[in-house]
């Protein structure tokens, strides 16, 4: 694995966190509401 190949890894699952931190706040929003 190369030095790109580990960025790209890397970025996909920080982005993937933050999906998943926008999508769990939403959740949570309706839940309260």
């Amino acid at each position: 694995m190369n030095a790109v190949e580990c960025l790209n890894v890397s970025f996909n699952r920080g982005s993937r966190m933050v999906l998943d931190d926008i999508s769990l706040s939403v959740a949570q929003g309706e839940f309260v509401a």
